[in-house]
């Protein structure tokens, strides 16, 4: 994806939750079963670190696909923001929530469960990018993850862009709660994300003329819905309606092909 295209698109996700997934994905480069399940126990502020896994709305607690991959992801400045708005409205925001649930179905109808990836972008996100003339083989977590590595050339060495897509040497867990990120990681992962939000168009931002999604019987319903309006590094507020997805009972054999999504 290219920077124009990643810039249109988070300017065109009008719910939170949404914009919040997204941004993970696309700007701190985390693997698709890494985002979706991650919890508030993971969230440190200014770094994320993965504790678990999903894969087909299941979550799988400790389970990641090496020890590399447990090493604190930095969180660029200007995505912390739209982090910390959707926490002050998510319905559960205790440690072992997950950041981005949904409802079950079937024998799980009513439980909260992650998400399935390709069903949240099929129904939320791929619809918004075919508005945009955006093909859809370009919006994928795969593709986020990849589109990042391949930038960060651009804005840093090649051992940041290992460090954050954490191909670097392994550490202890008990080194992760205190891993300090080098500066030129930081530097280069902000960097990257400010040229990307530099191409945003500043009256897109302001969400004047906002779209409601249509909920389906599944959805996550937050307390309260706002979606976030970033203006010189400032964070607003605007009043939004909340999330929807859809999920499946699935049960899968845990393989690293799972994991590296």
């Amino acid at each position: 994806m290219t920077a124009e295209q990643i810039a249109k698109l988070i300017d065109a996700i009008e719910d939170l939750h949404d914009l919040c997934l997204i941004s993970v994905a696309l700007f701190c480069a985390t693997r698709t079963s890494e985002t979706l399940g991650l919890t508030w126990k993971s969230y440190a502020g200014d770094k994320l670190i993965p504790l678990n896994t999903a894969f087909e709305g299941e979550l799988f607690q400790g389970r990641l696909k090496t020890r590399e991959s447990r090493n604190a992801i930095p969180i660029p400045e200007d995505v912390i923001p739209i982090i910390e708005a959707w926490r002050q409205v998510a319905k559960d925001t205790s440690p072992d929530a997950l950041m981005f649930p949904t409802f079950g179905r079937g024998t799980r109808t009513g439980e909260v469960v992650p998400r399935v990836g390709k069903n949240f972008l099929k129904w939320r996100i791929h619809p918004i990018a075919d508005k945009l003339g955006i093909p859809k083989k370009l919006v994928t977590f795969q593709v986020m993850r990849r589109t990042l590595g391949t930038d960060m050339q651009g804005h840093g060495t090649m051992k940041d862009a290992q460090q954050i897509l954490r191909h670097a040497s392994i550490r202890t867990t008990a080194d992760i709660y205190m891993q300090e990120i080098p500066a030129s990681v930081r530097s280069a992962i902000n960097s990257r994300t400010r040229a990307i939000f530099s191409e945003r168009k500043t009256d897109s931002t302001q969400l004047e003329n906002a779209i409601f999604y249509q909920r389906r019987p599944n959805s996550f319903k937050p307390r309260n819905t706002t979606v976030p309006s970033l203006v010189c590094g400032e964070l607003q507020v605007l009043e939004r309606n909340g999330s929807s997805g859809r999920t499946r009972t699935y049960n899968p054999p845990v393989n690293s092909r799972m994991l590296c999504h």
